[in-house]
């Protein structure tokens, strides 16, 4: 079997990560927020959001440079 053509990403911004995969998965609010709980979505987001790598977002924000969140 063959692979798919991977194609370069040059103009995709940096993705800053806030927390583990596998914190994010054993979160009780996982579940229901990848079924479409927007309340589940928003307290896995708000427990999940690391300060330490918010601080950059805003200085990156505030120089135009644009980012991810992952």
């Amino acid at each position: 079997m063959s692979q798919p053509t991977r194609f370069p990403w040059d103009d995709f911004p940096n993705v800053l990560i806030h927390a583990s995969e596998s914190l994010v998965k054993c979160h009780r609010a996982y579940a229901p927020a990848k079924s479409g709980d927007v309340s589940a979505a928003a307290e896995l987001v708000f427990d999940t959001l690391s300060l330490a790598v918010l601080a950059p977002m805003v200085t990156h924000a505030c120089k135009g440079k644009q980012f991810s969140v992952a």
